[in-house]
């Protein structure tokens, strides 16, 4: 791949590989443009990550709630949820 040529002609940045012809105050006004819309980028990129952490640690406290609760269900039905050779017998015998 060629470097790309970069050359002052008449007060004006000149790229041979880029259709874009600008003075400097353009050039610097696009760049301002580009690091506003990065740090912008970033700043969501960083809201984001806060979201999916938080949410990461509330299905981790669900399925530890889902589990508990699934505990509890084979310990009041257990027929309902077992197979007949795992239950237990009834108390009476």
């Amino acid at each position: 791949m060629q470097e790309i040529d970069f050359k002052q002609v008449t007060g004006q940045y000149y790229c041979r590989y880029s259709a874009f012809y600008g003075t400097e105050s353009q050039m610097e006004q696009r760049i301002n443009e580009l690091e506003l819309r990065y740090m912008q980028q970033e700043q969501t990129i960083q809201e984001l990550n806060e979201i999916v952490c938080r949410q990461d640690l509330i299905l981790s406290h669900l399925m530890r709630d889902l589990a508990t609760l699934k505990e509890q269900f084979l310990v009041m039905s257990p027929s309902v949820s077992r197979d007949a050779n795992q239950e237990e017998p009834p108390p009476h015998y």
